[in-house]
């Protein structure tokens, strides 16, 4: 099994607050805006780069798949698959996905890339290529120079994302990276409820809550006696006032 390490671009826009600062991977993903114009793929021996209609996906079948921020690749490649842009059953060819940026908050308690690259490699990452990116359609809004750099940005952090596995993977143990990819597929996958359940238990918990604030004697009184109501009188009577609280303690 090979151990291959994937990488997506996509465009991004401070301007129209589309971000995975301002979003989810599955709202950003499923957004009109968006657009994987890259990835980069890397087994230690080659790395390719490219638009992925280019790329040959048949090579992740049966082999380990890893990426730093394994969540976002995972459903970058699904929406792709689901908007038919590269061939059906991708995702599910992948023997295993695996997270480095997950290994790294283990091992470093650090995530971002460059950040683990730095503690453990000793190598200073160049983001400046993917900061001159915002707000940029590819390849009509780069210059000739920044689709260079862009294009190189990308090989250099796939190849980095599988060095870090390759030198210190065996330092992440086994029910580590179980925890890590059942915390992926779990929020992948949505928390499973019984909806008829919830709406029942939504109004008996409202139910419950009233009853119980009425016993709270700044709200209806002690035993619905009116010189105890009148006390309360000029009290801002919420349940959780902190002057009726202290009041009722005196």
């Amino acid at each position: 099994m090979k151990t291959i390490a994937i990488d997506f671009e996509t465009f991004y826009s401070r301007k129209l607050k589309y971000t995975l600062t301002t979003s989810i991977a599955e709202t950003y993903c499923q957004s009109p805006h968006f657009d994987a114009y890259m990835v980069a793929a890397s087994d230690g021996v080659n790395t390719w780069v490219g638009h992925p209609r280019d790329f040959n996906w048949t090579t992740l079948a049966g082999n380990r798949v890893i990426a730093h921020n394994c969540y976002f690749e995972k459903t970058v490649v699904k929406e792709l698959e689901r908007r038919k842009l590269i061939p059906e059953g991708t995702f599910a060819s992948v023997a295993e996905w695996h997270c480095t940026a997950n290994m790294g908050a283990y091992l470093t308690n650090l995530r971002k890339l460059d950040s683990v690259c730095e503690k453990l490699l000793g190598v200073k990452v160049d983001k400046s290529a993917r900061g001159d990116a915002n707000n940029k359609h590819w390849p009509q809004d780069f210059s000739a120079a920044e689709q260079k750099a862009m294009l190189e940005y990308a090989r250099k952090d796939a190849h980095l994302c599988w060095t870090l596995w390759d030198k210190f993977s065996m330092l992440w143990p086994e029910h580590e990276r179980k925890l890590s990819q059942l915390s992926i597929d779990a929020g992948m996958r949505g928390v499973q409820i019984d909806r008829e359940l919830l709406d029942k238990y939504i109004i008996d918990s409202h139910a419950v809550k009233l009853s119980t604030e009425n016993l709270l004697p700044w709200i209806t009184g002690a035993e619905d006696d009116d010189e105890e109501i009148d006390s309360w009188e000029g009290f801002n009577k919420k349940p959780t006032s902190t002057k009726c609280i202290a009041e009722q303690c005196r």
